[in-house]
């Protein structure tokens, strides 16, 4: 009998270390799991601010835009800063969209499209064009600099949403925990699979309800 018991202690004792315990292992992966979001959110608000701190009265609201062809001295004097801003962000970019977050940044400061050109913002002025058919049609385009201006600006900032937890991984969390707390109850307590099966409920609630706010 006391063998049994002393046993049985000894389970409770190793599960309960951090080498053999579920619940701390799996602390432990979501734990760096939440740091690299973390550091992900971090990453998208200085690429914001940075953004919305350098294109002051331009962005979202051009309130200051300059007249004639002045926005490309404008804009050439915030391309440094925005630069660095692309540069540290793309990093946190998932890599299956890198290839859009380049492009959406050479759309911004190139009219071309090409690499090539390092910058060119005459696709953000105002002038307008007329074309006279054979026929006697004639075609009339004006370009809007500043709608060009705010799509592209829009574009760049999606890639920097705020990173919220998505409900499948607050599920998938809340499953584990639960998961791990019926494994635990099943081999250590004795309780009855009705018992188990509540508590792991429980917890799966619990860990649901509390995500937001603790983790």
């Amino acid at each position: 009998m006391l063998r049994a018991r002393a046993a049985a202690l000894t389970r409770v004792k190793l599960f309960n270390s951090a080498q053999m315990n579920p619940l701390s292992m799996i602390a432990a992966i979501y734990r760096r799991w939440s740091r690299k979001q973390e550091r992900s959110a971090e990453a998208c608000a200085a690429f914001r601010q940075t953004f919305h701190r350098e294109l002051t009265g331009l962005y979202p609201l051009p309130s200051e835009w300059p007249r004639t062809t002045g926005i490309d001295a404008r804009l050439r004097r915030a391309f440094p800063a925005l630069q660095a801003a692309v540069a540290s962000f793309r990093e946190f970019v998932p890599d299956k969209q890198k290839g859009a977050f380049d492009y959406a940044w050479l759309v911004y400061r190139t009219s071309t499209k090409r690499a090539i050109d390092e910058q060119d913002y005459t696709h953000y002025m105002n002038f307008g064009s007329e074309t006279t058919s054979e026929s006697g049609w004639i075609t009339r385009y004006r370009q809007d600099g500043k709608a060009n201006f705010k799509r592209n600006v829009d574009r760049l900032l999606s890639f920097a949403n705020e990173w919220q937890m998505r409900p499948v991984w607050r599920l998938f969390w809340a499953s584990v925990s639960a998961m791990c707390a019926c494994l635990y109850l099943a081999l250590y307590t004795g309780w009855p699979v009705w018992a188990v099966a509540l508590s792991g409920l429980a917890v799966f609630l619990v860990a649901l309800l509390v995500q937001p706010y603790v983790w």
